[in-house]
């Protein structure tokens, strides 16, 4: 068994390549996973974002992941809105997956065109093992949009459609990270998937949004990094957070 070469309250990270080190993991009850797109990205010497074997690839790790969630858990995929056949194709025959959303991430300002449409946004697809899950509507309600007497006082549920700006630059959350995920998207997952000691694995974990959120909700996390310079960004993230008080 490998020793992760980060732990602390819970929290254990590991430096190197998802597909040696997820087949170690087992029982986690949420992952979230954002992977290179295939598009380019420039992401350091360590990834490649332009592989032939990009299809074949995402298929193994996402069949270890599955394997690494347990029954009843929650697995929550982004990708290029490109990418969206293959990568359905891929979760749909996964055994006992459960999709039950395809959620449309509109993050604000994008590539600009003058060509076609601006590309606001990505998706993210929610998918459970199996029928029974976590879901806590409760915890990520938002305000109702209209004044009507028959709305829930606490809030309505989302909806599939997530307006989360993206972290732009000159904003306190960012970092070197190209493709740098917001807190509040992170925050939403994990308060509607998880619970407290629930374990959240991240096997893309980049600069660490998702261990933040985890250390600032009470959740245990595992993360995976294959970029020596965003897993220490991560670390330094997470034990800032880990230094404030919690919120839940």
């Amino acid at each position: 068994m490998r020793i992760p070469d980060w732990e602390r309250g819970g929290i254990q990270l590991y430096l190197g390549d998802c597909l040696s080190i997820l087949p170690e993991i087992e029982g986690v009850d949420a992952i979230f996973a954002d992977p290179p797109f295939n598009i380019g990205k420039n992401f350091g010497a360590t990834t490649n974002d332009n592989r032939p074997d990009y299809w074949p690839w995402m298929n193994e790790w996402i069949g270890l992941a599955w394997k690494a969630l347990r029954n009843g858990g929650s697995f929550y995929i982004k990708n290029h809105w490109r990418n969206i056949s293959e990568q359905d194709a891929i979760i749909r025959l996964m055994e006992d997956a459960v999709v039950r959303n395809l959620i449309v991430w509109q993050k604000g300002a994008g590539l600009p065109s003058s060509l076609c449409f601006s590309m606001r946004w990505e998706a993210i697809w929610f998918v459970t093992k199996g029928e029974d899950h976590t879901f806590n509507l409760d915890s990520v309600r938002v305000p109702a949009e209209t004044n009507d007497s028959r709305n829930n006082p606490n809030g309505k549920n989302p909806t599939d459609c997530w307006y989360i700006p993206r972290v732009a630059f000159g904003s306190k959350e960012r970092t070197i990270h190209p493709t740098q995920c917001p807190i509040k998207l992170l925050m939403r997952i994990v308060l509607a998937s998880s619970n407290v000691n629930d374990v959240v694995l991240d096997p893309f974990m980049g600069s660490g949004t998702a261990g933040v959120v985890c250390a600032q909700l009470g959740r245990r996390f595992i993360g995976v990094e294959i970029n020596q310079d965003y897993f220490d960004i991560a670390v330094n993230r997470i034990e800032a957070a880990m230094a404030q008080p919690r919120l839940l």
